[in-house]
């Protein structure tokens, strides 16, 4: 993760001035009041901003949820259980069983905690998938490989809304 550029700003109050930092963590503005010394609030962005480059001050990770793949599917299909159709969600089901079953035997840390899914965990099931290579399912075709991704995609983006998930790893997949 980059390390945010942090603003020391002089804001000013009904009974003087302030100063304010100003800085983002993954797209979430964060800002906080230090006071009207000058001096004192430049020591603190400094320290600070040492954190952010040493790692130390890892915001990324403090208020998420460690769920498993299962986990986030079921919350998945109880939230969209009346806005999509029977049929669409007997598909998603269908994904769901091929994606998990990929997970749980080559990528099992995936399948135990969904925050640590990569972009490359995803290209691998693909691959395998349009291959063959999994000797237990056949070969799917391109349109429902990309249907998958789809599904995928859709489900970690439903694990960002709800704090399961920093980032969706799929934004750079297309499907």
């Amino acid at each position: 993760m980059p390390s945010p550029k942090i603003n020391l700003k002089k804001v000013k109050r009904q009974n003087g001035f302030v100063y304010q930092l100003d800085y983002r963590v993954n797209g979430k503005r964060i800002r906080t009041t230090l006071g009207s010394d000058k001096h004192e609030a430049e020591l603190i962005r400094t320290q600070l901003q040492k954190e952010f480059l040493l790692g130390n001050f890892n915001l990324a990770n403090s208020n998420r949820k460690t769920i498993s793949l299962s986990e986030l599917a079921s919350e998945f299909f109880k939230a969209k259980k009346n806005l999509i159709r029977d049929s669409s969600l007997n598909r998603y089901n269908s994904y769901f069983e091929k994606l998990s079953s990929f997970f749980l035997t080559y990528f099992p840390s995936v399948y135990a905690d969904v925050s640590v899914i990569e972009t490359k965990y995803v290209k691998e099931f693909i691959d395998v998938t349009l291959e063959g290579k999994d000797k237990q399912q056949k070969k799917w075709e391109k349109k429902t490989i990309n249907e998958c991704t789809k599904f995928l995609k859709s489900l970690l983006k439903f694990g960002v809304e709800n704090n399961f998930l920093n980032i969706n790893p799929l934004n750079k997949i297309p499907a």
